[in-house]
Parts: C-alpha cells; structure tokens; sequence
C-alpha cells in the first residue's frame, strides 16, 4: 500500500549531500517543508498534523526503516477497528548486530494502564487519526516526550489506543541513542 500523500519535514539546516537528496523527490510529488532554523519536534510535527491532507497519518523519522506492510496493516486496522485512534506497534531496534524487540501492550486497557510508568507506544511505528489529534491539542514542543505527552492527553480525553503484536518498524541504534535518553538531564525533563 503506497501512501496518497508524503510529507518532508526538515527542522533547520542539513547537510548538502542530503538536501540534494531531497531535491530529488520534490519532482515526485512530495511536499518538503524546510524550516531555515531549527524549531524543535514539537513544533515541528505540530505543523505536519495541520499540513496533513489526509485523517490517517502515518508518521515515520528519518533514520527508521518501515517494513513493506507497514502501512496496509496499520490502514487495514482502523477499517476494522473505527473506534481506534492511535495504532502502533513493536519495533525491531538494530544494536551492535544484536537485534532487539521493542515491545508494548497490545490491549487499551493495557495501554491505559502503563502509561503513568512508561510511554505504551512506539512513535516511530505509529499511525493516528488527525482529527483527534487536533482535538487534543495537537503537539507541544515539551523535549524528549512531544509524544508521550500527547498521547497521555489522548488518554485523558477517552480516545482508544491500540498496539499492533509485529514489528513494523526497524529502528539502528547506536550509544548516541542511549545517551541522549540517559542521564539527569533526561531525567529532569
């Protein structure tokens, strides 16, 4: 399943090797909005949810890989499951050749349960529904957890959730990963 619309986010400057990249896909159809400064994720996917053309959106990051089923699956169980607004799923991360699985509750309730001790989704696998995205308030730029937060305030507003048992998403991870979600700083925040 291809995707009706692709949207390109770049936060701030990047390298020339990969803004000639991109310059690439702009004949395909695919919108690119470029920021000249760097605004911060929050901010950032908080203009992609409003520039989304379309309710499901699917939301991929840069360095993750999306597995060729990625997105029949996650548009097949909305169609299935309409009252479910947020639809992830594990994610097989790649370190030091050791391959690890990223798993999450599956169930609402499960979800609903967890959520006061640890994020119960994986962003980089996730697909929601904008419309209620918006309704919540949509991103906020609060660092290291613009999804958490929304999706706690999801939470908080009675949408549904659910977590998909396969991996979707291939993540590599690397010490820089570790670092910057260790330490007091990321503890304070």
């Amino acid at each position: 399943l291809k995707a009706n619309e692709i949207l390109i986010i770049q936060d701030g400057p990047i390298k020339l090797e990969v803004l000639k990249f991109l310059k690439k896909f702009k004949k395909k159809k695919i919108r690119i909005v470029a920021f000249r400064n760097n605004l911060g994720l929050g901010k950032v996917l908080r203009k992609a949810v409003r520039l989304a053309k379309y309710d499901i959106i699917i939301r991929a990051d840069a360095d993750d890989f999306s597995q060729k089923e990625r997105f029949k699956c996650l548009i097949n169980y909305f169609k299935k499951n309409p009252e479910i607004h947020v639809v992830s799923s594990y994610v097989k991360e790649i370190y030091n050749k050791k391959i690890l699985i990223k798993k999450v509750p599956l169930s609402h309730d499960e979800i609903v349960d967890i959520k006061n001790y640890k994020n119960p989704i994986n962003h980089s696998a996730v697909a929601y529904k904008k419309k209620a995205v918006l309704k919540c308030g949509n991103y906020e730029n609060l660092l290291y957890f613009e999804d958490y937060f929304l999706w706690l305030k999801m939470i908080e507003k009675k949408y549904k959730f659910h977590n998909l048992d396969k991996s979707l998403v291939t993540s590599k991870i690397n010490n820089d990963f570790y670092n910057r979600r260790s330490g007091f700083k990321y503890f304070r925040y």
